[in-house]
């Protein structure tokens, strides 16, 4: 019991939940401080880039725009984002995860990600395993299969799964997007 109480203390401190289906890590961007942030930046120990994001709808990354992302503790809405007291918004970017972090926070492989949103203007564009998709909205985009990822989405929160492939790459953002709670799980 002592052995299991030391390993449940070592991961809360890392920022890494166990239960019955393993490792979590969440990215809620509350260490960050208000305003705008530079390409590079950290978050719970994963390493994120703002990237060139491309407006037009479709399936092909092509970037289009060049924006800014910022730290802010503003409500959005009819999805309120629950992890006060940040949020990062893209306006006109997108946040590249580096995957590799994540999956050094879990001890292995990511099998899911789930993260929540408030879509505030313009098109919204996720990136994962080398499949990109610029929408109207992330719900424009079909429940399906893509990649070997299962992705669904609903007003307020996208989740991608193995199925049966791991995920090896996420980046999301938009027009003007507000994101929060970024999990992966192995």
């Amino acid at each position: 019991m002592k052995r299991k109480n030391l390993l449940m203390a070592a991961c809360c401190a890392w920022g890494v939940a166990v239960g019955a289906h393993g490792a979590t890590h969440k990215v809620h961007f509350d260490t960050l401080a208000q305003g705008q942030l530079p390409t590079n930046f950290t978050s719970q120990s994963v390493d994120m880039v703002q990237l060139a994001y491309t407006d037009t709808i479709g399936n092909v990354c092509n970037p289009t725009q060049t924006g800014v992302a910022i730290i802010n503790t503003q409500s959005f809405g009819s999805c309120p984002l629950p992890s006060p007291p940040n949020q990062l918004t893209a306006r006109s970017v997108i946040i590249d995860f580096d995957m590799p972090d994540f999956v050094t926070q879990l001890g292995g492989p990511v099998k899911k990600v789930v993260f929540k949103y408030a879509q505030l203007v313009g098109n919204v564009q996720i990136v994962f395993n080398s499949q990109c998709f610029t929408r109207a909205s992330f719900t424009a985009l079909p429940n399906g299969n893509y990649g070997g990822v299962k992705y669904s989405a609903t007003p307020c929160r996208v989740r991608l799964r193995k199925q049966p492939n791991d995920i090896t790459q996420f980046s999301v953002g938009g027009a003007l997007l507000a994101i929060d709670d970024v999990r992966a799980s192995d």
